[in-house]
């Protein structure tokens, strides 16, 4: 077994998991009395980025050199991606207390730390810069201070365009 294999089983491990939160959520948000659309637009919207980041997590089998530090940052993604699912999909006591449903500081800053290990990853690994997320990861902040449903509404709008951009330059090529 590679290093690179043994790294993608740990994170594969770690996907099935947040996937698994993600896709319970469905009907425990949806059942709510104070159900919100939006919190189920994010939880699509999220199901399919996470679906795309494992995806394109196979483009790091042509690293060749692995150490510890590789490791931990590729590892941090898909953690800070299963923290943000729990921020997303919440609790019953949440979404009683909260307008949308769930807390929007926690879920969005955890979002914002998503994609801010994202872009090192993307430029530590691959070697490109990620100029696009600098300013969604600003707009995603804004998320996090602001608890303005027009911002959250451009969060949403942002991630689903990021996520079309990234799906169709990663099946063109």
């Amino acid at each position: 077994m590679s290093h690179f294999e043994f790294i993608f089983i740990a994170v594969s491990i770690i996907f099935a998991m947040t996937l698994g939160r993600l896709v319970a959520g469905v009907p425990e948000i949806a059942g709510r009395t104070n159900r919100s659309y939006l919190q189920l637009a994010f939880l699509v919207a999220f199901i399919a980025h996470q679906i795309l980041l494992w995806w394109r997590l196979w483009q790091l089998n042509t690293v060749e050199q692995w150490n510890f530090l590789a490791y931990f940052l590729i590892i941090s993604a898909p953690l800070a991606n299963y923290l943000t699912a729990i921020a997303l999909v919440g609790t019953e006591e949440i979404s009683k207390n909260s307008e949308e449903g769930f807390s929007h500081r926690w879920f969005f800053s955890s979002l914002a730390v998503t994609w801010i290990i994202s872009a090192f990853n993307t430029w530590y690994f691959l070697e490109y810069e990620p100029y696009f997320l600098l300013g969604a990861i600003l707009v995603v902040v804004a998320g996090a201070v602001w608890n303005k449903r027009w911002i959250h509404v451009l969060v949403l709008v942002l991630m689903l365009f990021t996520f079309f951009v990234t799906a169709a330059a990663e099946f063109t090529l």
